[in-house]
């Protein structure tokens, strides 16, 4: 009897051990993605495959701090990236979410990763809730990370650029004698 209860056991809980571990090498590869495009197209994707759900996106801060942009999406039809890209805030509604999690740093909301349902139309439970609010907040980290570094990239591309514009400019004040 408990070696039937044993496999049951392992049957039943087989789909929520994976995809646990899909989160959890998930969580630990984010860290070192520096490509914010990437980096939100695995989050999305990670997610939904990994908990058997139909819809996911993503929506992060934009650059200017005025509103969202959809970052990432999965399963989304034309009507509702429409919807998405027509909102200037996070206070919209769809009825094909059934959880938002925000992505939090420092208490300043980064953005918001939505779901759909779940193919096995099971709710989320208290534990799936707690596992995406741990992963967002370490998506957030990645995200505020791979922002900075795209900024430090654009910074020294302008200063190499403004460093090449000066010699130019020097020569062509002060030409060289051949």
């Amino acid at each position: 009897k408990n070696r039937v209860q044993s496999l049951l056991d392992r049957w039943f809980h087989k789909d929520k051990n994976a995809y646990q571990q899909a989160l959890l090498s998930f969580s630990q590869a984010i860290t070192t993605i520096l490509d914010l495009n990437r980096l939100s197209r695995l989050l999305v994707s990670t997610v939904t495959n990994a908990m058997g759900i139909d819809k996911g996106w993503l929506l992060i801060k934009k650059d200017d701090g005025k509103g969202y942009e959809l970052a990432a999406s999965i399963g989304l039809d034309e009507t509702d990236r429409d919807r998405v890209f027509s909102q200037n805030s996070v206070s919209y509604s769809f009825s094909d979410s059934t959880i938002s999690i925000p992505l939090q740093r420092d208490e300043h909301l980064i953005g918001v990763l939505s779901l759909g349902r779940r193919y096995s139309g099971k709710p989320f439970t208290k534990a799936d809730r707690e596992i995406l609010t741990i992963l967002a907040n370490q998506a957030a980290l990645a995200i505020t990370n791979a922002k900075l570094v795209n900024q430090l990239l654009r910074a020294d591309q302008l200063a190499m650029l403004g460093r090449i514009s000066a010699g130019i400019a020097h020569e062509v004040r002060n030409p060289l004698l051949a």
